[in-house]
């Protein structure tokens, strides 16, 4: 038997085939994506996607990743597959509406207004940049970050 089938054989015995996604219930790397040691001719550890990818439509292309319609990361699915680069992958995932945490008050965490900021940008008091974080119930080092632009940095400028 051909070393390539002998492969898939392998690895296809590793996955749940279920009606929407196929699982693969391998190892997994600590963000849920299979992991998988192709051994001769391949001899390498990668993941199991990229894996399937490669049994079902041939190599991957220099520079491309394998990506997720779906966006279960332990799915082999072929027909959940597909090659893009690592703009689209970043494209794919804000479309998707994940990535970032939202900044300022669109965050649900937030302390500070708008306004408050402002006022520790002008420091109008002349306060230390301990006491402005005393004042406004943060850590001296949010201050600094907020003043240095690192923190709420979407805010305009008031001249």
């Amino acid at each position: 038997m051909p070393a390539r089938q002998v492969l898939a054989e392998r690895f296809w015995k590793y996955v749940r085939e279920g009606p929407d996604c196929w699982e693969w219930q391998g190892a997994r790397l600590p963000k849920g994506y299979g992991s998988v040691f192709l051994s001769r001719p391949y001899a390498s550890r990668t993941t199991a996607h990229r894996a399937a990818w490669a049994l079902t439509h041939g190599p991957i292309p220099e520079g491309m990743l394998v990506l997720h319609r779906c966006d279960t990361p332990p799915c082999v699915r072929p027909e959940h597959l597909f090659l893009g680069t690592y703009a689209d992958n970043m494209a794919d995932m804000v479309t998707k509406g994940r990535g970032r945490a939202p900044s300022g008050e669109a965050n649900g965490l937030h302390r500070l207004t708008p306004a408050a900021v402002q006022h520790i940008r002008a420091n109008p008091d002349g306060l230390s940049g301990r006491a402005l974080a005393r004042q406004f119930g943060v850590a001296a080092t949010t201050v600094r970050r907020i003043r240095l632009r690192l923190m709420w940095r979407h805010l305009a400028e008031e001249d």
